[in-house]
Order: C-alpha cells, then sequence, then structure tokens
C-alpha cells in the first residue's frame, strides 16, 4: 500500500501537484481563455480560421 500513517492521517505517498508536471504550452508566451459570441451559421468557419492561425503561431516542440 502507498500510504503512510502519520497521527490520525494518512499521508499519500504518490502522486499529487509537482513542479513541472503537466503538459507543456504550445507557445512561448503566457496565454489568456478568450470567449466571444458568433453567428451559429459562422461557427465552424471560424474555428478553422482561428485553428489555423494558432498553428502558425505555435512553438515547434517535436511532434506538435
Amino acid at each position: 500500500m502507498d500510504e503512510k500513517s502519520v497521527g490520525k492521517r494518512k499521508v499519500q505517498l504518490r502522486g499529487g501537484k509537482r513542479k513541472g508536471a503537466g503538459r507543456k504550452s504550445a507557445f512561448s508566451e503566457p496565454t489568456k481563455t478568450v470567449s466571444f459570441r458568433c453567428p451559429i451559421s459562422k461557427t465552424e468557419k471560424l474555428k478553422e480560421y482561428v485553428n489555423a492561425k494558432l498553428s502558425e503561431w505555435a512553438v515547434s516542440q517535436g511532434g506538435i
């Protein structure tokens, strides 16, 4: 078992938050989530355009 008893609490010995863990950003600068309204008839075309631009701006990370 991967637990350790400390007084009345059990402490997990694996997992959890670690520095440097998780997916790395595709961009070399901070990002911000943006949402806005657009006509339903234009959403697919807008998604295509935005994804194409994001791909242009992405930092190459070997496989992305």
